[in-house]
């Protein structure tokens, strides 16, 4: 998917809530956390299940995957905005607005 951008708060510190993100996750019709999946642990070779991050998301349009938002993991309490610009950042401007935060195009 394509980087388009970054959501995050207009001054750091404090920056986006991750509380606050992972319940808007569960609360809007267009975000959707990503499922577990079962896959090879490299070590042992034995099955095992990845756990996906409550903090990232997939979007959806119409049930169809048109991008990701998902926490930033360098502690910056930022949201990375991937997918296509036409659907998903009309969807980064609103979750931008609801998390009190901006949204960055290209950042």
């Amino acid at each position: 998917m394509r980087f388009l951008g970054s959501i995050a708060a207009p001054a750091d510190p404090p920056g986006i809530d991750r509380g606050q993100w992972i319940d808007l996750i569960a609360a809007h019709p267009n975000l959707e956390r990503f499922k577990d999946r079962e896959g090879v642990n490299p070590f042992t070779r034995a099955p095992m299940i990845y756990r996906a991050g409550p903090d990232d998301a997939r979007v959806t349009v119409d049930g169809a995957e048109v991008g990701t938002m998902t926490w930033a993991q360098d502690g910056s309490h930022q949201i990375a905005v991937e997918g296509d610009a036409e659907l998903v950042e009309p969807l980064a401007l609103e979750v931008a607005a609801t998390l009190g935060g901006i949204y960055r195009r290209g950042v």
